[in-house]
């Protein structure tokens, strides 16, 4: 069975290869915007619109879609390509507890299993200098929550309650189930 990941997602492609699953990717360039609404419904909403958008292009194959959210008290803290506002969101975040939701979206023909998972972080308290280094490394660019918990970013947090996976990309428990259910259907 052919399984296309639609990310380009390095940390996606990671976490399957360690599941030991044979993959393909394919980009979906699906426009990243939220909408009003639950972080939970706009990661299922694009992990969604991103694995349709895969799909169309592989007829026949299982298209996984996944799309991560980060927010802090009712806010988003979306990706950005700004050096100042990843130090101002790793500021905010900073010695504080955050959660993290992936949505998933696996397609099969005309079935669909639509999911999200959350995980509650909990960042260290961070020095001025030590946000500065980790945002001039680049890592923190294009990230939602300006950080990578599966690279150098995996320093600056303290504690994960729930799987470390679904903070880098992928709920690795629930996908196993549902890739499970989806070839049974």
């Amino acid at each position: 069975m052919e399984i296309v990941l639609a990310s380009s997602s390095p940390r996606r492609k990671a976490i399957l290869r360690k599941l030991g699953f044979r993959f393909t990717c394919a980009k979906s360039d699906v426009v990243e915007k939220t909408r009003r609404g639950s972080a939970e419904s706009n990661a299922k909403r694009l992990a969604l619109g991103k694995a349709r958008a895969v799909a169309e292009r592989h007829a026949g194959a299982i298209v996984i879609g996944a799309d991560t959210m980060i927010g802090r008290n009712g806010k988003f803290c979306l990706k950005t390509g700004s050096k100042r506002k990843a130090k101002e969101m790793l500021r905010e975040l900073s010695g504080k507890w955050h959660n993290a939701w992936t949505g998933v979206a696996i397609l099969k023909g005309k079935r669909k299993i639509v999911f999200c998972e959350r995980a509650q972080v909990r960042m260290r308290k961070l020095g001025r200098k030590e946000i500065c280094d980790y945002v001039a490394g680049g890592e923190a660019l294009g990230k939602a929550g300006c950080y990578n918990i599966a690279g150098k970013g995996r320093k600056l947090i303290e504690k994960v309650v729930g799987e470390p996976e679904c903070v880098a990309g992928l709920p690795v428990k629930k996908l196993r189930k549902e890739l499970r259910r989806i070839v049974a259907l």
